[in-house]
C-alpha cells in the first residue's frame, strides 16, 4: 500500500472554460496546487505504473476557519467534493502512479477540516485489489 500526505491549500479542479478564440482554457489559480501534488507524487511513486484492479482512499484537509461550529469536523460546502478529487487523479496519473485512472475500481474521499495546530492538505492511500 501507498499512502502519502501532501501539505498545501487544497483547490477544485476548474472546469475548462470557452476562451475568445473559439478554444479552451483552465484557469491559472488551480496550477500551484496541481503541480505540488504532482511533484510529491513523482518522489514517492512506485517503480513502474500500477496496472490492475486499485483502491483509491483520499483524505482532503482544508484550511480551519477563524470561526467553526462546535465539533464540526466535517466540510460541507464548497468547493464540491468531486471537483476537489479529481485535482488529485488527474495529478497521480500525471506522476505515474498508475497506468490510467481508470485503474481504480474502488475509492473514497472524504472532506474535513483541519485540527488546531495541523496543516491543512491531502493524505492519499492507494492499494492493488484483488479481482474475485
Amino acid at each position: 500500500m501507498l499512502t502519502l500526505r501532501i501539505d498545501g491549500v487544497p483547490e477544485a479542479w476548474a472546469r475548462p472554460r470557452p476562451g475568445r478564440n473559439g478554444g479552451y482554457y483552465s484557469p491559472h489559480r488551480q496550477g500551484a496546487w496541481y503541480q505540488t501534488i504532482v511533484w510529491a507524487a513523482r518522489c514517492n511513486r512506485p517503480d513502474t505504473p500500477l496496472d490492475g484492479p486499485l483502491a483509491l482512499d483520499l483524505e482532503i484537509i482544508f484550511p480551519r476557519p477563524k470561526v467553526l461550529k462546535k465539533n464540526q469536523v466535517l466540510k460541507w460546502t464548497k468547493p464540491d467534493l468531486d471537483n476537489a478529487s479529481k485535482s488529485i487523479w488527474d495529478a497521480l496519473t500525471e506522476a505515474g502512479w498508475w497506468v490510467d485512472d481508470a485503474r481504480v475500481s474502488t475509492a473514497t474521499a472524504r472532506k474535513r477540516y483541519a485540527a488546531v495546530g495541523e496543516a491543512p492538505g491531502v493524505v492519499i492511500g492507494l492499494r492493488e485489489i484483488k479481482d474475485s
